[in-house]
């Protein structure tokens, strides 16, 4: 192997391909969900709204499944998870279920302890005590992790967080729309020193938007790749991609 071939090949080795889906419920589409996040090569998968009952692991297919939900008893709704290739297994070094909209995932890559924090915000429209009792535990959650450990917030946040130019938290890349759920987010971030970074790369608005309402005209941003502003790690890209149905 020359020097060339060496170096592409360690750098693909350090690189994980890391995403976030809203399923809308996982229990008649289990399998393509999996099989999509095998053809994209997706390394790991925060899949939200999954309605997944209780807490527990599971193996489907290529991926380790966690998953995060109301008790059994309980109507089936919200529900959080994470899905990890087979390849990263020796990587996890533990993971906790918060309750059925957050859950976090530690991993031991490269050097780095990282941890994934899985999250599924309540609707825009959700009363305040809801929104404050999400963001309470939340803030709660990130304040416990270690000042020395890596931060990756992936989920749907269902807020919209807008753009702006020279800004630690957001990009110029992102939409213009804000609401209440977003401007939560953004106090959040700016108070923990975490970075949206969707709107720090530019991309075409098939490739931009996360939800998309086509019988509204409507489309909004908001499922985020979120992490520490002065983070060690270097996200190459933050994109849609369209392709993936389940």
């Amino acid at each position: 192997m020359d020097g060339f071939k060496r170096k592409r090949h360690m750098l693909r080795k350090r690189t994980m391909k890391l995403a976030t889906w809203n399923i809308q419920g996982l229990r008649t589409k289990q399998g393509e969900v999996f099989q999509e996040l095998e053809k994209m090569k997706v390394d790991i998968c925060v899949l939200t709204e999954t309605k997944r009952k209780g807490v527990g692991s599971e193996t489907i297919g290529e991926y380790i499944h966690f998953y995060s939900g109301v008790p059994k008893d309980a109507r089936a709704k919200r529900g959080v998870s994470i899905a990890v290739h087979k390849r990263n297994r020796e990587h996890i070094k533990s993971w906790e279920e918060i309750d059925e909209q957050i859950m976090t995932m530690e991993f031991n890559k490269n050097g780095h302890q990282i941890v994934i924090v899985g999250v599924y915000a309540p609707s825009d429209d959700a009363g305040t005590l809801v929104k404050d009792e999400f963001y309470g535990k939340l803030t709660n959650v990130l304040t416990n992790i270690e000042n020395t450990k890596e931060v990756i917030i992936l989920g749907d946040l269902n807020g919209r967080t807008g753009k702006e130019d020279n800004s630690d938290v957001v990009g110029k890349y992102g939409e213009s729309a804000t609401n209440n759920n977003g401007m939560r987010l953004r106090y959040l971030c700016e108070s923990m020193n975490l970075k949206i970074m969707n709107g720090y790369f530019a991309h075409k608005h098939i490739h931009k938007f996360t939800s998309i309402q086509a019988a509204r005209n409507l489309r909004s941003i908001i499922d985020y790749v979120i992490q520490k502003q002065h983070s060690k790690l270097k996200t190459t890209d933050v994109r849609v991609h369209r392709e993936a149905e389940c």
